[in-house]
């Protein structure tokens, strides 16, 4: 009797090893379709994820290791329970991606998730993508394309996000995207073209800073744009003539300095104030036209006294364009500041 139990024993322990020897990926599966909200450092393939506060997938970190380049696959779930974050920080410094497939589940990039990835080459992000997050791709310098899926839900993509990326060419955007972000595209110095959007009402500060070679932007067929913020290109100096959208009402300080290749430039009707040195160092530019008499000039919004400034004669707006020539109404606020600084001035052509 006791040889039977001993053999039963013995068997009963060869079947609990043999079912803890299957690979971990399945055992963590199992066990995460129970997991609760909050349960943290799961294992799955090469990936480590977590619960996020939706109840759902989070990948929180990347185990690989290995010598050899390898493309990125992320998958859509986990033991049936969607990914749908990718978390801070989460693939940050990872060298050895080549590229990458996120899951069509997924909704939001987290701040830095692929920080200095430096050999990603293409990111396209899945239309259900809503926020993409601060420094998301911060110094991924081979990264060469980025695009969105057709009907896209972006709406956010945070400030310094392609902050560096010197190899990116082309970019193309979502159609709900509402502001471009500070430093968003930061000295992306291969980059020649850019289409923004209808829905984005803001270019905030430094926002394609220094990138070099811009030749173009193109604001879409009923924009809303009302404020291109300071430096928001300054050191662009490959872009070429812009036509404003007629939503606009701020240029901030040096928000086009150094755009050496500018030429002719219309400030619309619907422009309220330039910043100081808004377009200084435009060496080549020699036309300026202003359709609104009341524009103000200048940063400075109120005097020491408290009283509102609408031309500052210090605002340095059009320093160093020499050939340059103002068109703007007798009388007007652009007039008045040609008079000031001795930059000429001649009246509108009237219609007949």
């Amino acid at each position: 009797m006791k040889k039977i139990l001993a053999i039963v024993l013995v068997a009963v322990m060869a079947l609990s090893i043999s079912a803890c020897s299957g690979s971990d990926a399945q055992i963590d599966i199992n066990a995460a379709a129970g997991a609760g909200a909050g349960q943290t450092n799961l294992v799955y393939e090469d990936f480590i994820y977590a619960v996020n506060e939706f109840g759902d997938y989070e990948i929180t970190g990347y185990t690989y290791t290995g010598a050899i380049d390898k493309a990125v696959v992320i998958p859509n779930d986990i033991g049936g329970r969607p990914v749908t974050g990718i978390g801070v920080a989460a693939f940050k410094s990872v060298t050895t991606m080549t590229s990458l497939t996120l899951p069509t589940s997924l909704e939001y990039i987290s701040s830095s998730a692929f920080y200095g990835c430096n050999i990603l080459k293409s990111v396209e992000i899945p239309a259900t993508v809503t926020t993409i997050g601060d420094n998301a791709f911060w110094g991924c310098t081979k990264l060469e394309t980025f695009t969105v899926a057709e009907s896209p839900a972006l709406e956010t993509i945070g400030s310094n996000a392609f902050y560096g990326c010197t190899a990116l060419k082309t970019v193309a955007l979502s159609s709900k995207l509402t502001a471009v972000s500070s430093a968003t595209f930061f000295g992306c110095s291969e980059l020649t073209a850019i289409t923004l959007p209808a829905t984005v009402k803001t270019i905030e500060n430094n926002a394609f800073y220094g990138c070099a070679k811009l030749e173009t932007v193109t604001f879409s067929e009923g924009s809303a744009l009302k404020s291109i913020d300071v430096s928001a290109f300054s050191g662009c100096s490959a872009l070429k003539n812009v036509t404003f959208p007629n939503a606009l009402e701020f240029i901030g300080e040096n928000a086009f300095l150094g755009c050496t290749a500018f030429t002719d430039i219309v400030i619309p009707k619907s422009v309220t104030r330039i910043g100081t040195g808004a377009f200084g160092n435009c060496s080549s530019l020699q036309k300026v036209t202003f359709l609104n008499d009341n524009t103000a000039i200048g940063s400075t919004e109120k005097d020491t006294q408290g009283n509102t400034v609408v031309v500052d004669p210090d605002a340095r707006l059009f320093v160093n364009c020499k050939a340059l020539t103002l068109v703007a109404p007798e009388g007007s606020n652009a007039a008045k500041y040609a008079t000031i600084t001795g930059i000429p001035c001649e009246a509108p052509a009237t219609s007949n």
